[in-house]
C-alpha cells in the first residue's frame, strides 16, 4: 500500500500585482503552510517524495511545511501541475518509482479536488469528503489517500480517502 497526500497550496496574496504564477503567500498562508507541516509531522509517516507545482505559492507552501522538520528524500517541481486537470497530473504521479511509499503532492484548485475524486470514486467517501471540505478544497487543505496499485498503474478508483484536514484554518 502506498500513501498519497494531496495538499492545496496555502492562502496567497492578491494584492501584489504579480502574475498568477508568481503570487506569493500572504501572512495567513504563511501560518497555514506551517500548520500543514505540523499536521503532517505529527500524523503521517515520513514522506519519500514531494511533487510540487512551479508556482511561487506552492513553493512557499512547501518551504513552510519543511520548516517544521518534514525532510523528504526527494523534491521535484513540475510545471504540468500548475493549472492542471487530472489528465495532466496522472503522468506526473505515474512516473514516481514504486519504492516511494509516501508521496506529497502540492498543487492547485480545482485539480487537487478533482484528483481526490478521481482516485476515490466511492460515493460514500466522496460525500464524506464534501462535508469535511465544506464546499471546496480549502487553501492548505490536506487529503490523505491509500493507493492500492503501483504508481505506474494509478487509475480511477485506485485510492481510498482516509483523512481530510483543513489545516491552518
Amino acid at each position: 500500500m502506498r500513501t498519497l497526500i494531496v495538499l492545496r497550496h496555502a492562502k496567497s496574496s492578491w494584492d501584489t500585482g504579480a502574475a498568477d504564477h508568481e503570487r506569493p503567500l500572504n501572512n495567513r498562508g504563511m501560518r497555514q503552510g506551517y500548520a500543514a507541516g505540523e499536521y503532517l509531522l505529527e500524523n503521517h509517516r515520513p514522506i519519500d517524495r514531494v511533487l510540487c507545482s512551479t508556482s511561487t505559492r506552492t513553493r512557499q507552501t512547501l518551504e513552510r511545511v519543511m520548516e517544521v522538520g518534514i525532510d523528504p528524500a526527494e523534491v521535484t517541481f513540475h510545471s504540468e501541475i500548475y493549472e492542471a486537470d487530472v489528465a495532466d497530473i496522472l503522468p506526473v504521479l505515474r512516473s514516481v518509482p514504486d519504492d516511494n511509499g509516501c508521496v506529497l503532492f502540492i498543487g492547485h484548485f480545482p485539480g487537487v479536488e478533482d484528483l481526490v475524486e478521481y482516485l476515490d470514486t466511492s460515493l460514500e467517501l466522496r460525500q464524506a469528503a464534501v462535508l469535511l471540505i465544506e464546499g471546496g478544497f480549502v487553501t492548505s487543505g490536506i487529503a490523505v489517500l491509500i493507493i492500492d496499485t503501483s504508481w505506474a498503474e494509478l487509475r480511477e478508483g485506485s485510492g481510498k480517502l482516509i483523512d481530510f484536514v483543513p489545516a491552518g484554518r
